[in-house]
């Protein structure tokens, strides 16, 4: 499975996720995509309520786990999908975002699969030549 902006890597048991883009930021708002695609299609998202989301870490690596694991928080906890993603500060401990979206509502949305947790394994965030790519492995 292959998007413009994700391809899925093959890993044992598990899901891999490659994430590209042209910017440090676009690259932190294609793997969120990249996570809602892979649970619900998001245009079937609304965007009704805004949600501030703020996550910490020692380095940008964990930074980029921790932003992908808010997220899965969000909607296998909280029961919360996202349509849109616009980061507001990011550096290589701290990002804050106003997140866009709405509650699950089972009747409209069919949720695709589930995303246990974003693991350590293959986590990385590189820029080679103006390009910036994120590796990730998911538990399912």
């Amino acid at each position: 499975m292959t998007s413009l902006f994700y391809k899925i890597f093959p890993h044992t048991s598990d899901l891999g996720i490659e994430v590209s883009a042209f910017s440090l930021i676009d690259l932190f708002k294609n793997a969120a995509m990249a996570i809602m695609d892979l649970v619900v299609e998001p245009a079937s998202v609304a965007k009704q309520d805004v949600i501030e989301l703020n996550v910490q870490a020692e380095n940008r690596e964990l930074l980029f786990r921790e932003w992908l694991s808010e997220i899965l928080y969000f909607v296998f906890v909280k029961e919360y999908l996202f349509q849109s993603f616009r980061i507001t500060k990011l550096d290589s401990h701290s990002l804050n975002a106003i997140a866009s979206g709405e509650k699950i509502d089972y009747r409209r949305h069919k949720l695709k699969r589930e995303l246990k947790s974003i693991t350590y394994h293959q986590l990385q965030v590189s820029e080679v030549d103006g390009k910036w790519t994120g590796r990730f492995v998911i538990d399912v």
